[in-house]
C-alpha cells in the first residue's frame, strides 16, 4: 500500500468545530480495540438525504434481505435458486465466488434480486431509519502503514446496499447498487479531517476539513418516511487553498462538474456536534454526493430534498457478514463490496495495489493533511 507522509495539525478553529471535550494528547499512546472502532462508526454515522424523482424510488436493504430474495447466477445459468440462499445457505455464495480464494473466478458470479417478489426497492423506510442496509468497514491505520501519526488515524467507510437501482429512464433500470463514502477520523484532534465521494467510477471528490474555512451554522430541508417537510440543523464547511480535490479515478479530468466546494455535518442530537457527513444521493440511488451541486448527463437529481434521515445505528462488518463482504461477483450490476475502490485493502485480481482515495490525488495526499498551512 502506498502511504505519505501526515503533518500534524494545530487548528483551534477546527476543533473548536466538533468540541474538545474529547481530545487526547498526541503524544499518549492510542491502541484502540475493536469496541473502541465500534464506536466510532456508530458515532460519525452519516445523514442520509435521499433526493425526489418523477420514477420509483430505491431503498437501502440489509444484505440477508437481498439474498433471501435472490438467486446466484453465473452468466445466465441459475446455480443457486430463489430462497437458496436465506439464512445459513447464504454460505453457498462464497462455495463459488469467495474473492480471497479466487477472485478470478469469482468474476462470474452474480447476486440478482428476484424482482417478481417486489422486493428489489428495498426495506420500508422505517427499517432503513433504524439502519436496514447501512453499513461501516473500519481500519485502523497504525497496522498498515509505519508514516507517523497514523496511529491517531482511523479509516471509516460507509456502505449502502440497494436492491435494486432505478435509472434516469427504464431502460437505464439494473438490478443492484452499492454506494459509499469514506472518512478519516485523527484521535489526537478528535475529529473526522478527510471525507472522499467516488461517482459512478469516473470521478473522486476529496475534501481536508483541516484546510476549511471556519464553519458556518446551516439548516438542511428535507422530509420525513410520510412526506412532510423537516429542517436539520448542520454546520457548512468550505474548503480552501489546497484542501479540495475532484478529478478523474484514472489521473485525468472527471467527467462530473461538482463547483461546491463545501460538506455539511448535520448535529447529533444527543451532543449538538456536527458530526454526521451529510450524503446527498441520487434519485433511485446511483452515488452519493457532497452537495446539490455537480452533475452527470443522463443521471437523475442528487437535490436531497426527499426523505433525510441519520440512522439509529449501522452495522460494523465483521466476521459473520463473510458472505457479503467476500462475495467477489456482482451484485446484477455493481461489483462485490471489496471490489471497490473506496474499500481499504481492497482485492481486486487485477491490481494488487490501493487506489483511490488512498494515493496522491492533485494537492491532496495521502495520509490526509492536518496542518491547514501545509
Amino acid at each position: 500500500m502506498t502511504r505519505f507522509r501526515h503533518p500534524a495539525w494545530a487548528s483551534l478553529a477546527a476543533i473548536a468545530w466538533l468540541g474538545a471535550a474529547g481530545i487526547a494528547n498526541a503524544e499518549a499512546a492510542w491502541s484502540p480495540a475493536a469496541s473502541d472502532l465500534n464506536a466510532l462508526a456508530q458515532r460519525f454515522r452519516p445523514y442520509l438525504k435521499f433526493s425526489t424523482g418523477n420514477r420509483q424510488e430505491a431503498r437501502p436493504m440489509s444484505w440477508q434481505a437481498l439474498y433471501a430474495n435472490s438467486r446466484l447466477m453465473k452468466g445466465g445459468q441459475t446455480v443457486v435458486n430463489v430462497g437458496g440462499l436465506s439464512g445459513a445457505g447464504a454460505g453457498k455464495a462464497l462455495q463459488y465466488a469467495d474473492i480471497t480464494k479466487d477472485p478470478a473466478g469469482a468474476r462470474a458470479y452474480s447476486i440478482v434480486v428476484d424482482q417478481s417478489q417486489n422486493a428489489q426497492y428495498g426495506s420500508d423506510w422505517a427499517n432503513a431509519e433504524r439502519g436496514d442496509g447501512i453499513y461501516a468497514h473500519v481500519s485502523y491505520l497504525k497496522p498498515l502503514t509505519t508514516q507517523s501519526p497514523s496511529q491517531n488515524l482511523v479509516n471509516i467507510e460507509y456502505w449502502v446496499l440497494f436492491g435494486y437501482n432505478v435509472g434516469y429512464v427504464p431502460a437505464e433500470d439494473h438490478a443492484g447498487d452499492l454506494i459509499g463514502v469514506q472518512l478519516v477520523y485523527d484521535h489526537a484532534s478528535d475529529k473526522i479531517v478527510r471525507v472522499a465521494f467516488s461517482e459512478h467510477g469516473k470521478t473522486l471528490i476529496m475534501f481536508d476539513l483541516a484546510r476549511s474555512k471556519p464553519p458556518s451554522d446551516q439548516i438542511l430541508h428535507g422530509k420525513d418516511d410520510r412526506g412532510n417537510h423537516i429542517q436539520q440543523a448542520a454546520c457548512k464547511v468550505d474548503a480552501q487553498d489546497k484542501g479540495f480535490y475532484a478529478g478523474g479515478l484514472g489521473g485525468g479530468p472527471g467527467i462530473f462538474q461538482g463547483g461546491d466546494h463545501h460538506v455539511f455535518f448535520a448535529r447529533d442530537p444527543s451532543t449538538n456536534r456536527c458530526e454526521h457527513l451529510a450524503v446527498y444521493i441520487e434519485h433511485g440511488s446511483h452515488e452519493p454526493w457532497p452537495n446539490q451541486s455537480g452533475y452527470y448527463i443522463g443521471v437523475a437529481d442528487h437535490n436531497g430534498d426527499d426523505v433525510s434521515f441519520l440512522p439509529a445505528t449501522v452495522h460494523v462488518l465483521g466476521p459473520a457478514d463473510a458472505p457479503f463482504v467476500n462475495f467477489g461477483g456482482t451484485y446484477g450490476d455493481p461489483a462485490g463490496l471489496q471490489r471497490h475502490e473506496m474499500w481499504l485493502g481492497y482485492l481486486r485480481d487485477d491490481s494488487p495495489a490501493d487506489k483511490d482515495p488512498y494515493v496522491d490525488r492533485g494537492d491532496l495526499k495521502w495520509l490526509p493533511t492536518l496542518s491547514p498551512t501545509e
